[in-house]
C-alpha cells in the first residue's frame, strides 16, 4: 500500500492574468484620459480597436459623432440640431428631429430585401420554447397590431400603456399607429 505523505499540499491557485490598474471613471476627461483601459482588457476576444477608435470620438465630439450617427436612420424630419443644451443638466438629442422607431426597426429591412432574414430568435431554456421572427412576420404582426389600435381610436400622438410579458408576441412595437 502507499505511504501517507506528511508534506504540506500544495496550494493551488489558478493564475491571474496582470489586470490595469482600476482607474475612477467620473472626473476622466478633466484628468484628460479616456477609459479605455476597461475596453482593452477583454481577453479572448477580437481586437477592440475600431470600437475603441469610434469610443474615444463619441467622447472628444459628441456632438459630431451622434451627427454622424443620426445620418445612418430613416427621419420623417431631419433635426437641424443635434444637442440642446439649453436645460443643462437635461440634454435633449436631437430636439427637431422626428423618426419613427418601427420603421427604422422593422419596415427598412423588409424594403431593403431582408424580409426573410432572421430579427428575433427567442430560445427560453425556462419553458422550452424556441421561436424564429423574420422582419416580414414582424412586419406583418405590428401592422395587424396598429390596426387594432386605430379600431380603438387610438392616433399619431396618443399615449398608450399595454403590459408586455416577456415573450416574442410581446415585443411588437405598437409604433405603426
Amino acid at each position: 500500500m502507499g505511504e501517507k505523505s506528511t508534506a504540506p499540499a500544495a496550494s493551488w491557485q489558478p493564475s491571474k492574468p496582470e489586470q490595469p490598474e482600476h482607474r475612477e471613471y467620473r472626473g476622466y476627461r478633466e484628468r484628460g484620459e479616456h477609459p479605455e483601459v476597461w475596453l482593452t482588457y477583454m481577453p479572448d476576444s477580437p481586437p477592440m480597436g475600431a470600437y475603441i477608435e469610434s469610443y474615444r470620438r463619441s467622447l472628444d465630439d459628441p456632438e459630431g459623432f451622434w451627427r454622424e450617427a443620426a445620418g445612418a436612420i430613416e427621419w420623417d424630419v431631419e433635426p437641424s440640431q443635434i444637442l440642446d443644451e439649453t436645460s443643462a443638466p437635461l440634454y435633449r438629442w436631437f430636439p427637431d428631429g422626428r423618426l419613427n422607431t418601427c420603421v427604422n426597426a422593422v419596415d427598412r429591412h423588409v424594403a431593403a430585401g431582408h424580409g426573410s432574414r432572421a430579427a428575433i430568435i427567442y430560445d427560453s431554456p425556462v419553458t422550452g420554447t424556441c421561436e424564429r421572427w423574420t422582419y416580414d412576420d414582424l412586419l406583418e404582426a405590428t401592422s395587424r397590431f396598429a390596426g387594432v389600435l386605430r379600431s380603438l381610436g387610438v392616433n399619431a400622438g396618443d399615449r398608450v400603456v399595454i403590459y408586455m410579458p416577456m415573450i416574442p408576441r410581446s415585443w411588437t412595437p405598437c409604433a405603426k399607429s
